[in-house]
């Protein structure tokens, strides 16, 4: 047996040794997860109910509102109620403390319960705040205001701009067309009442992954401009509509 034989022997050896501490660690895993689920056998089962669609953000993707912003961490409201009316559980307080676009808020509120949420995501307070304003607040005059600025798009006539804040990541995201357009549209709904301009906010927001370079910077584009136009000194708790 030569010297190179010998050397290529060795280091299959010493390939293989650094192996075994990750096989028996694997081994101790896969023998832990048996107990796990011999020990609560008696309480698993097979939820035939609990679908892809149900359990992630497909099926939100035909519901008004949800479906402007594409959430892709949250689950459907079909899901929530169902779990909550499954045990037949009489309305009562409810408190989600991950509660992302606040689903499970309104969705526990559409059949009576008390809901409290918290977040501390600015996309996840922007879409519930937003969902608050029109279900809660909006008046009939609002609702004109959002029709009359779809029809006449005040910001393709303007010329005052509001300009987009930004961080070196952002920098480059969008063309310049784009970035006049979001600008004037950015100035063009001040003349709006607060509600109506928070929903108009929320509409840009919605549309920015479509009109940027880089999903990256659009995300990064995102965070600043929630933070941005969000109020001063506001807190991550939420409450749905019903809450007292």
């Amino acid at each position: 047996m030569n010297a190179a034989t010998l050397e290529r022997k060795a280091n299959l050896e010493a390939e293989s040794d650094t192996k075994k501490p990750s096989s028996l660690s694997l081994n101790r895993v896969d023998a832990a997860d048996a107990e796990l689920k011999a020990h609560f056998s008696h309480c698993l089962g097979v939820e035939t109910l609990f679908t892809r669609q149900l359990v992630s953000f497909q099926v939100s993707k035909s519901e008004p509102i949800y479906r402007w912003f594409k959430y892709k961490e949250a689950f459907s409201a079909a899901l929530v109620q169902q779990l909550l009316r499954k045990d037949d559980l009489k309305p009562g307080k409810v408190l989600d403390p991950f509660a992302g676009s606040g689903t499970a808020l309104f969705a526990a509120a559409a059949i009576g319960f008390e809901a409290h949420g918290i977040e501390l995501l600015p996309i996840g307070r922007q879409i519930f705040d937003t969902r608050r304003v029109l279900e809660v607040e909006f008046t009939p005059s609002d609702f004109a205001a959002l029709q009359r600025f779809a029809n006449e798009k005040p910001w393709q006539q303007s010329t005052v701009r509001v300009a987009i804040p930004t961080i070196r990541i952002t920098e480059g995201a969008y063309s310049s067309a784009n970035v006049e357009a979001i600008e004037k549209f950015m100035a063009a709904i001040l003349s709006e009442t607060e509600r109506v301009q928070q929903v108009l906010r929320f509409a840009l927001l919605c549309v920015l992954e479509s009109v940027s370079f880089s999903l990256i910077r659009m995300r990064a584009v995102c965070a600043v401009f929630q933070c941005s136009s969000a109020p001063a000194g506001s807190k991550p708790l939420l409450s749905s509509p019903n809450a007292r």
